[in-house]
């Protein structure tokens, strides 16, 4: 589990703007995960900005799933860069380092994305 993250151009008060819909959607994010896992506020907003990788197992533990199931075939998928993130496990990055320097890009272009859809 992560903070919500987002890119935004424009204006200081366009990102101020996104910054402010971030910080409502972590709300939303985190008392779901509170009604939903039993534990506290502060615990979840820990382990969000921390982020928090878990195994499938560890999720059911946690009450993040209700169900593990057996893993299925994909018909198709995403060749997803988990450098993306800060601390993905070596077994999804294959050993390869997040691309920091990109961070700021991928935030700012989100933003705008996110508050475009906001009006």
């Amino acid at each position: 589990i992560h903070d919500p993250v987002g890119w935004q151009d424009g204006s200081a008060e366009d990102m101020r703007k996104t910054a402010d819909l971030l910080d409502q959607v972590k709300s939303v994010i985190v008392d779901t995960y509170v009604k939903r896992t039993g534990k506290v506020e502060s615990t979840i907003a820990e382990m969000m900005a921390a982020e928090t990788w878990m195994t499938a197992t560890e999720a059911y533990q946690h009450g993040f799933a209700d169900v593990i199931t057996d893993e299925q075939r994909i018909a198709a998928s995403y060749n997803f860069d988990w450098t993306k993130f800060k601390h993905a496990p070596q077994a999804l990055t294959g050993g390869a380092r997040p691309r920091r320097d990109m961070a700021e890009v991928r935030l700012v272009a989100q933003s705008n994305r996110i508050a475009k859809l906001g009006g």
